[in-house]
């Protein structure tokens, strides 16, 4: 199953483009461990360009594991394979396909394979929140502290996230949790991780388990993403 879609650069000085659609997946066959193959494919319209890249997010929604994969444009395709549990014999896959290069419009094609037994099928209607903040910096050698290992790590970028409660409760049966997402780009050469630690609004010297709601998981190049559902203080 294919989609054939473009990445548009919303201005000039933008560095990357990026395009979010959904993969629904239900199994036919419960308790059955199955996978699920993402393939991107860069189309190629000037061949003298040399510095285009592309890359490939996979995430189950609410899992906080990803799986993504990272090509220059001499590959101009990437491919990633993603798990479907047994536990989880239906959902969604978030899939963020991004582009960074010279181009204004770039083709691509997004394609899924999957066994027989696997019913799949897109979603490009990607709800926006009610809410939403979009904030921008840069890392530099004096504020990029590493992982959590390194001894620098408290010099990374920290930023308190507030969760209000609700002002109006509808019924007794509304969630009195919030869906947070977070997601984070950088340049194509950069590693990047989030994580979502509950700290009382005080900055972080160390990571301690206890103390982590979300993480994105392992370092990933030019994004790493979250999403979870978070209790209402």
């Amino acid at each position: 199953m294919a989609m054939y879609s473009m990445w548009k650069r919303r201005s000039h000085d933008a560095d990357n483009s990026a395009k979010q659609v959904n993969l629904r997946f239900a199994s036919k066959v419960p308790g059955r461990e199955e996978e699920i193959w993402i393939l991107l494919t860069r189309h190629v319209a000037d061949s003298t360009r040399t510095s285009d890249y592309i890359s490939l997010k996979v995430q189950v929604e609410d899992d906080i594991q990803g799986t993504s994969a990272f090509v220059d444009q001499t590959v101009i395709a990437a491919k990633v394979r993603t798990q479907v549990l047994a536990s989880f014999p239906s959902g969604i896959l978030s899939i963020f396909a991004s582009y960074d290069g010279d181009g204004v419009e770039v083709g691509f094609t997004l394609a899924a394979y999957a066994p027989s037994n696997l019913d799949i099928s897109w979603d490009e209607t990607v709800s926006s929140p009610p809410f939403s903040r979009k904030l921008y910096g840069i890392l530099t050698n004096k504020n990029a502290g590493g992982n959590c290992t390194h001894p620098t790590f408290m010099l990374n970028p920290q930023y308190h996230l507030r969760i209000h409660p609700q002002r109006r409760v509808a019924s007794t049966l509304e969630t009195k949790k919030a869906k947070v997402a977070l997601t984070l780009e950088s340049n194509r050469d950069t590693p990047v991780n989030i994580s979502l630690v509950y700290s009382q609004g005080r900055r972080i010297d160390e990571l301690v388990e206890k103390e982590l709601t979300v993480s994105s998981g392992a370092y990933t190049y030019g994004m790493a993403r979250v999403q979870k559902e978070i209790a209402r203080k």
